[in-house]
């Protein structure tokens, strides 16, 4: 918490800095355009802070110099020639905006894993339950099917419309609602993990789970999903989306399947 107060200081200094630059230096006139874009880039951060940490983060400061430059143009902004230095100190200040957020972001998801590892602990992590889908043990599964050319089954289950139903007004909010999905899916989790075969693998995948079911013919887990569901309802209150896919015949890698059970959801 330390060093979440510490980044959110300094943001709140950066801040007043930029929205009181122009009367610093009356020589600075940045476009009007700016003081909107840089509030909705902390927004938009805010609530999707994955945007700015990783390979993505490079994309997001390119995309938005882009967006700034196009609005310059259009907005009829001198760019070039006599307007050179302010567009260069407009790109800086956009840049430096989107440093200070990525710590920001950081501690963001720093905390929600914290929440979800907790939350996992709390409940009982399921034994069987693999961290994502890029893990071998899938693909083993899948090309030990394709070689001896043996069934799949693959399920894409996740939990169906919001957690909360009130309308999610502020940032708070929007966590509190990131906080119990992620409850729920451990609750799925574990569910799916004690009724499911000891042979079949769970991953997870997005905001659900991928179930890899070996040996298995399509027309034998209709009363499997009826089981999930059922369970899903009574004892977690909540109505699971299922989607289906088969190997060999609508894909032939776990990419395809995945794609295809995706494709499926709604229909069983």
């Amino acid at each position: 918490m330390r060093r979440l107060r510490l980044w959110l200081a300094i943001y709140t200094f950066w801040l007043l800095l930029f929205y009181n630059i122009e009367r610093f230096d009356e020589t600075i006139n940045l476009a009007s355009f700016l003081y909107l874009l840089i509030p909705f880039t902390v927004v938009l951060i805010l609530l999707f802070p994955r945007l700015l940490v990783g390979k993505n983060s490079g994309y997001v400061i390119g995309g938005l110099i882009l967006v700034a430059l196009l609005l310059k143009q259009l907005l009829g902004y001198t760019i070039v020639d006599t307007g050179l230095a302010i567009t260069v100190t407009e790109l800086s200040f956009i840049i430096i905006n989107l440093l200070l957020l990525k710590p920001l972001a950081q501690i963001i998801i720093d905390v929600e894993d914290m929440v979800t590892k907790l939350t996992f602990r709390q409940i009982g992590l399921p034994p069987r339950l693999l961290e994502s889908i890029d893990t071998e043990d899938l693909y083993r599964e899948l090309k030990r099917c394709r070689r001896f050319q043996h069934p799949v089954v693959l399920l894409y289950v996740e939990t169906e419309g919001d957690m909360n139903d009130d309308a999610v007004e502020t940032i708070m909010k929007e966590l509190n609602q990131s906080i119990i999905e992620r409850y729920m899916q451990a609750r799925v989790a574990k569910l799916l993990s004690e009724d499911l075969r000891d042979s079949d693998l769970i991953a997870q995948h997005a905001d659900g789970f991928i179930v890899l079911m070996p040996e298995t013919q399509i027309d034998e887990i209709d009363d499997l999903l009826k089981m999930i569901r059922y369970e899903a309802i009574n004892k977690l209150h909540t109505p699971l989306k299922i989607g289906v896919s088969t190997f060999p015949d609508e894909a032939l890698t776990l990419g395809g399947l995945i794609e295809a059970a995706t494709t499926s959801m709604g229909k069983y």
